[in-house]
Order: C-alpha cells, then sequence, then structure tokens
C-alpha cells in the first residue's frame, strides 16, 4: 500500500506494560502511522514462551504486510498463517519451548478502509460519533458468552475462565483460508473515527465505556490516550500485561465533548491465556461470528439492525460453589428457559443430565465438574441426552465411568442440532459419543480416549460435524458409521490403531 495522504494524515501512537502482577511482558505491538500497519501480540506458554511466540509472530506479520503484494485480506492471512508456521516449528524443535503461542490482531488502514486479522481474543475497537464498537469476536468461552448477550461485560471481566481462548497462533498448523482459523474484518474508517487495538490485559481490567471515554478526553494526544488507557489497568489491579495502540483520523479531536456509548455487537452468520489445554496438542475450534457495523452514510447500502426487545432477558444459573441458584444441575435445568445458561462449578455430579432446547449448560473450570453414575441407578447410563432439541450447548465437562461406577455412553444425542465442546469422555462400554436420526450436532474440541466401546457412533441419518477432536485408545474402534450416516471429520486426531468401522 502506498503513503497516500489518507494514510499519512492519521495520528497513532502504542505502548506497553508488564503491569502490577507478572514478572515480565510478554506482550509485543508494531505501530507504522506511514505504511498503516498496526499489530497488537500477546504470548502464551509460560515467561520463556509466551515472550519468544510474540517476537516470532510480530516479525513475521510485519515482514509480510510490510511486501505490498496481493489484496489486503489476503496479506494478513498470508502473515499470520507465516507467524503460526514460524512458532510451530520452534515449539517443535525445543522442548522448553513445547506449547508456546499468542493470541493477535493485526491491522492495516488503507485510505478510509481498516481491515483486520484476528486470532485470539485481542481486540479491535472503533469509536465514531461518542459511539464504541468492538469489531473484532474473542474467540474464548466467555467471549461467546458475552457476545451472545448470555453475559454482560462486567461479568465477562471478572469470570474464572476469562484466560481461555478457543485459537491461537502457533498450535497446530493452519492454512491461510483455512476455517476456524483467522478472523478477516473489515470496516470504514472515517477521519472522524479512531481505532484502539488491546490486549487482553486491557479489556480484562476496564470497560469499554471507560475505554471510549479516555480516548475522547485525549482526542489529538494518541500517546496520551495510551498512557491513560495503561495507567487505568494498572490502576484496576494490573494482573497482566497490558497494550494499546490508539489510531486517529485526521478531523478525530474534532468530535469530542460528547458522552461514550457502547454499542452492542450483534451476530451476522458464521465465519471459532491459557490456550484450552488439548490432547495431542491439536486447538480447539468454534464458530466465529461476524462483526456488526457502525452505523454508515446514507446509500453505502449496509443496514444496522435493530435490537429485540420483547424477549426475556437471558439468565445465568450457578450450580455449587458458596451462593448456588441450584444445588444440582437437574434442579438448574427445571428453573431454566431458551437463552439462559447454568454455569456449574468444580465438582462430582451424580446425576443424568437433559439438555433442555436453547439452553447452554458450562462446567465453570474445564474438566473441573465430573459426571458419574448416580448412587442405584438400574440398567444402562447416559451421562447426558440431548433430544428433539434445535439449539443448546453442553461444555466443558468430564465424563467418566468405572468398573464402580459403570458408563454405558457419555452423550447420547437422538433428532438434535446443539453443541458438545471440550468433553473429556472415558470408560464408556458403548460409545462416548453417540449420534443418531436426524441429528447435525457440533462436535468441537473434545477428547474421547479410553472408552472400552466406541469413540464415536453415528447412525441413522445423522451428520453431524466433528472438528478438532481427539479420539484415541478405544477398544473398539474409532468411529463406527453405519445406516447411511455421514459425518464430516475435520482438523481432528483419530488413532489409527483402533479398528474403525
Amino acid at each position: 500500500m502506498k503513503a497516500d495522504a489518507a494514510v499519512v494524515d492519521i495520528r497513532a501512537a502504542g505502548d506497553s506494560h508488564p503491569g502490577r502482577v507478572r514478572p515480565r511482558n510478554e506482550d509485543r505491538f508494531h505501530v507504522d502511522p506511514l505504511r498503516g500497519i498496526f499489530i497488537v501480540v500477546d504470548g502464551i506458554g509460560g515467561q520463556a514462551g509466551g515472550a519468544r511466540a510474540a517476537e516470532i509472530a510480530l516479525d513475521a506479520v510485519r515482514q509480510r504486510l510490510e511486501r505490498e503484494t496481493g489484496s489486503i485480506p489476503d496479506r494478513l492471512r498470508e502473515a499470520i498463517a507465516s507467524a503460526n508456521e514460524a512458532i510451530h516449528e520452534e515449539s517443535q524443535r525445543y522442548a522448553e519451548l513445547a506449547g508456546m503461542g499468542c493470541v493477535l490482531t493485526a491491522a492495516v488502514v488503507d485510505g478510509d478502509r481498516i481491515c483486520a486479522g484476528h486470532v485470539g481474543d485481542t481486540r479491535l475497537y472503533k469509536l465514531r460519533s461518542g459511539r464504541i464498537a468492538k469489531l473484532t469476536r474473542d474467540h474464548s468461552p466467555v467471549g461467546d458468552l458475552e457476545d451472545e448477550g448470555r453475559i454482560d461485560e462486567r461479568d465477562a471481566m471478572r469470570h474464572p475462565r476469562r484466560n481461555e481462548v478457543w485459537r491461537a497462533v502457533g498450535n497446530a498448523i493452519h492454512q491461510p483460508a483455512e476455517p476456524g482459523f483467522i478472523d478477516v474484518v473489515e470496516d470504514t474508517f472515517e477521519a472522524d473515527a479512531a481505532l484502539l487495538l488491546c490486549t487482553d490485559g486491557l479489556s480484562d481490567s476496564i470497560g469499554s465505556a471507560e475505554i471510549s471515554a479516555i480516548v475522547c478526553r485525549h482526542a489529538g494526544d494518541p500517546s496520551a490516550a495510551v498512557h491513560d488507557l495503561i495507567a487505568s489497568a494498572n490502576d484496576a489491579g494490573g494482573g497482566d500485561n497490558v497494550t494499546a495502540i490508539v489510531i486517529e483520523g485526521a478531523t478525530f479531536a474534532d468530535t469530542t465533548g460528547f458522552a461514550a456509548e457502547v454499542l452492542p455487537r450483534r451476530p451476522q452468520g458464521a465465519v471459532s491465556r491459557m490456550v484450552a489445554p488439548f490432547a495431542l496438542g491439536a486447538a480447539i475450534a468454534s464458530v466465529a461470528i461476524g462483526v456488526a457495523p457502525l452505523p454508515t452514510p446514507a446509500g453505502s447500502g449496509r443496514i444496522e439492525s435493530s435490537p429485540a426487545v420483547t424477549a426475556p432477558s437471558p439468565r445465568m444459573l450457578t450450580v455449587g460453589g458458596s451462593n448456588p441458584d441450584a444445588s444440582t444441575i437437574t434442579a438448574a435445568v427445571a428453573l431454566a428457559r431458551s437463552g439462559d445458561t447454568i454455569a456449574v462449578e468444580p465438582g462430582t455430579y451424580r446425576e443424568s443430565v437433559v439438555l433442555p432446547d436453547g439452553v447452554s449448560i458450562l462446567s465453570v473450570s474445564r474438566h473441573a465438574a465430573e459426571l458419574r453414575r448416580p448412587p442405584g441407578h438400574v440398567g444402562a447410563w447416559a451421562a447426558i441426552t440431548i433430544a428433539s432439541v434445535a439449539s443448546g450447548t453442553i461444555r466443558g465437562f468430564r465424563i467418566a465411568g468405572s468398573a464402580s461406577d459403570p458408563l454405558d455412553v457419555g452423550v447420547v444425542v437422538t433428532d438434535a442440532d446443539a453443541a458438545i465442546e471440550d468433553l473429556d469422555v472415558s470408560g464408556a462400554r458403548d460409545a462416548a459419543l453417540r449420534i443418531s436420526g436426524t441429528s447435525s450436532p457440533t462436535v468441537h474440541g473434545c477428547v474421547l480416549h479410553d472408552n472400552p466401546g466406541f469413540g464415536i457412533r453415528v447412525q441413522d441419518a445423522a451428520a453431524p460435524e466433528i472438528t478438532n477432536t481427539a479420539v484415541v485408545r478405544n477398544g473398539r474402534g474409532a468411529i463406527q458409521v453405519s445406516g447411511g450416516a455421514q459425518p464430516v471429520l475435520l482438523w481432528s486426531v483419530v488413532q489409527h490403531g483402533n479398528r474403525s468401522r
């Protein structure tokens, strides 16, 4: 991209700070107003690995974006894929760097347009006319809840799983255009607008309204805005490294004096800090949601949706812990209505769970809520039943069977289209997952291992989409397909030593 007047006329500044708790800063950033290139990177994998991954990513992304060949979206995809490959290769080469990776957002300003490539929970915001909109989507369990309106921003900022992400750069080999890896976001960048790129050290510390107020208060001086943003994050506790880049259009300073308004992100279709750990190193995938744009001038052809106001607000019902809404998952299910989330605290739950339509049942801490056979249960036992529902999510549970607690099926799905994510299932005598009827569920990021039966049985006309799932060490075989079923298996690990049918 040439350094035309529209790009040269922007003002930008960035800075990074280790925070008040972490001994080392694993964030990295790059500010190049002349080329219109801006990058924030947050390293993952411990002090040595996280910092190294962030450095590799920053160098690889910057070098590819500075080579002005191809379209900007293609350059962004290639840049991030190049970083991903370089990090993965180095982590395989050195044992002390195993598991390292990063999350990042890279943005290119091209005249009156902004285009960004994004993986993880770093963020890109746009500020204009007193409003702030999050243009990127957090690839995380908590980000899913917030973007879907199931929890508000404050609850997301203090959620115990806020540091987990579904996607990261460097954990597995990916192709540039591979679905479920890189989100590419495009929007307008008007002269009276501003952009903010940041790591979660900022967005987990101060809310959108405060972020907007700070940037607007220092309009015309992005360096002062960055300094104030970082200071505010540290004043709020400084629990993580914090990095911010502020980019202002030529007339943004003329729009000060208004109160900040936070625009909700509205889903508009599918395009998925501690990375949720995964057996055999596969990364967990999830469905990503498009960006709801800010209003644009008449004649742009873009229509702003109006939020629905008649449906009851989604609720968060807790099970277990110090102040639960229900003592058992079954009791919480009886209270739940479509749109609600049931958050289950760590513990062993001896009950059978039935997923209602439109409800999400989540383990607050990954695999720390365990389902086992209820005492006195007679006959075959399935831990989770999903039947005749159009939507819903079950996520993060461990399901275990043993000689004293026999398990027949981990999850039974019949004529249902739910999301089954991040389950650890072992000890099932028939199958970890049994999917039948006309079911078309999505199975993401599960580990189905050491089951005496099959890992997955797909029957009848079922057509599940199974992604980033490990099916290993299962006695009767990995996946059994029968009766005309048509499962789709992508980016998963299936142990071929098992006998599959």
